[in-house]
């Protein structure tokens, strides 16, 4: 019979820490990732387009990336994907502003009239750090380990 208490707990995972938003001085909403739904095609002809209906609003796009974390766009050459969706990171052209939900609103709709998008994640830093996964990434930097309290 296996006995329980003889099994040794599993590691323990650290995750970075973000400041804790209660105690944080400063909030704000920086930039947003939009997923757009795409064939499997090239992605990166969606940058100048999304560019051009970018202009009016108080985002711009900064990268886009497939669901399995490839750049495809800036790129130097074209990427072509097997991915149905892109990651669009569209980020403040003022880097000081707050963006509102009528700012995120216009962007939206500006998107909208070249491409469908089906998710929306607000991109947020407390007190200057930002608390959101860098692209590349599939999740925030994890290491496994012993608890080092």
């Amino acid at each position: 019979m296996l006995d329980l208490l003889q099994i040794a707990p599993p590691q323990s995972v650290r995750i970075e820490p973000f400041p804790v938003p209660e105690t944080s001085v400063r909030r704000r909403v920086v930039g947003l990732d939009v997923w757009l739904e795409t064939r499997p095609r090239a992605s990166s002809p969606l940058g100048r387009p999304l560019i051009a209906v970018l202009a009016s609003t108080a985002l711009r796009l900064t990268h886009l990336e497939d669901l399995h974390g490839r750049l495809v766009w800036p790129s130097t050459e074209t990427v072509t994907t097997t991915a149905t969706q892109t990651r669009a990171r569209l980020m403040l052209r003022d880097e000081d502003a707050h963006l509102t939900d009528q700012a995120i609103a216009e962007a939206l709709a500006a998107v909208g009239g070249i491409a469908t998008w089906s998710l929306v994640r607000k991109l947020e830093e407390f007190d200057a750090v930002e608390a959101f996964t860098p692209l590349g990434c599939s999740s925030r930097t994890t290491t496994l380990s012993e608890d080092r309290t």
